[in-house]
């Protein structure tokens, strides 16, 4: 097939189209990667910008900007009983497009201003859950002291930390998991006291090595015994902010002398793509664990008979296609920000829900369109009517337009 809008050849895969025909679906008409630009374009992680709160006015730091054409709730707010999301629903209206009317009920619904879940001290933070005096993270869970990161979770005290998992005490990880006491640590598991190190796995005071197992008192990949390692562990203890870039130029260049690994996949049976532990039947693959047959998913565990989905840590997604910042769903398509539901299409920021379609900002609801409530009955006729409605403008199978995305 050629992509609509990179104009690129892609291939659609068996399992692809067997998850599309579960839905009803019909194949996609862009890539993989214009499928995933497309979600991403929801998911403002990094941004932040001083506002009030629209319903208790508050000062307030958000996603959304101050002058957003939409209200913006804090967090309190947005999950109070003060306000009703339901209150903004609309009949569909045949003679208009479904994006039309989800853009007009978008406009109405609140927005959350920053997506977090039980965070303690921890105002500067996006999408996180369970965290406690942390800052500058974007992505990640049950994290307590730690300092610019992404997708980092169950750490503490560490500093400026990208995908790993389980450290304390770290500094510049990349990748690594399991590890204490450890500065500058790329892809390296279960290491303690270690700094400049890469690819190591059950490895203790060490510096500058590559790709050791159950080594320690080791410099430059030699053994070196332990007075001496104290000598140059003190050095290293110490460095100045220049020495520092000197000796991250010194591994780099160290590293480059040693075969490099072509992907980080461990315990894993069939997969493609990287960063992937205990999963089989996986490809095209990034930051997952412990998943099942699935493809173009990235950062997210518990992942089962999936495709295209992106960020959903920490309780995983089942049988899923097209999600974007989801968890905890089963039978779900085409939605951003849907939490524990499940049978939801084309909705965003709905929790804790079921047989939603074209829904925003709700909780704890059920047989919606357009935030508007029906019967089991009414709810399935007339969402069979807005999908054959949807077949012919064209709307059907893509993934939520781009007039969606919040600013």
């Amino acid at each position: 097939m050629i992509c609509r809008q990179c104009q690129q050849p892609f291939t659609v895969f068996p399992d692809e189209t067997e998850l599309h025909q579960s839905f009803g679906l019909p194949a996609p008409t862009l890539c993989p990667v214009c499928r995933l630009q497309g979600r991403l374009a929801f998911r403002n992680e990094r941004s932040l910008y001083n506002r009030t709160c629209d319903l208790c006015h508050q000062p307030i730091v958000s996603i959304h900007k101050g002058t957003a054409p939409y209200p913006v709730y804090c967090q309190p707010c947005w999950w109070s009983d003060q306000y009703d999301a339901m209150a903004s629903g609309q009949p569909f209206d045949f003679s208009k497009t479904f994006t039309e009317q989800f853009k007009q009920l978008q406009l109405a619904v609140p927005h959350a201003a920053l997506y977090q879940t039980n965070a303690t001290n921890s105002t500067y933070n996006n999408y996180v859950l369970n965290i406690s005096d942390c800052y500058l993270l974007f992505g990640g869970g049950n994290n307590e002291h730690c300092l610019y990161g992404k997708y980092i979770i169950d750490c503490k005290d560490v500093l400026d930390v990208y995908s790993s998992i389980q450290n304390e005490l770290g500094y510049e990880l990349v990748g690594s998991d399991h590890c204490y006491n450890c500065r500058y640590a790329d892809f390296s598991r279960n290491c303690r006291d270690c700094a400049f190190i890469a690819e190591c796995l059950a490895c203790s005071d060490c510096i500058m090595c590559y790709g050791l197992q159950h080594k320690q008192y080791y410099y430059q990949n030699k053994y070196v015994g332990p007075e001496k390692f104290a000598v140059l562990k003190d050095q290293y203890d110490h460095l100045t902010a220049a020495g520092w870039e000197n000796a991250v130029q010194e591994f780099k260049d160290f590293r480059k002398t040693f075969p490099q690994r072509a992907s980080h996949i461990y315990a894993s049976e069939d997969c493609t793509g990287d960063l992937i532990s205990n999963s089989v039947d996986c490809h095209e693959c990034f930051d997952i664990k412990e998943s099942e047959h699935c493809r173009y998913v990235s950062y997210i565990p518990l992942a089962k008979d999936s495709v295209d989905c992106t960020f959903g840590a920490p309780y995983g997604v089942e049988h899923c296609y097209n999600l974007c910042s989801a968890t905890g769903n089963k039978n779900c398509h085409n939605a951003f920000l849907i939490w524990n539901s499940y049978d939801v299409a084309y909705s965003t920021e709905c929790h804790l829900s079921h047989d939603l379609f074209g829904c925003a900002g709700l909780r704890k609801q059920q047989y919606c369109i357009l935030n508007k409530q029906y019967n089991p009955a009414e709810y399935q006729a007339l969402k069979e009517k807005i999908i054959t409605h949807m077949t012919t403008t064209g709307e059907w199978g893509e993934y939520l337009s781009p007039e969606y995305v919040t600013l």
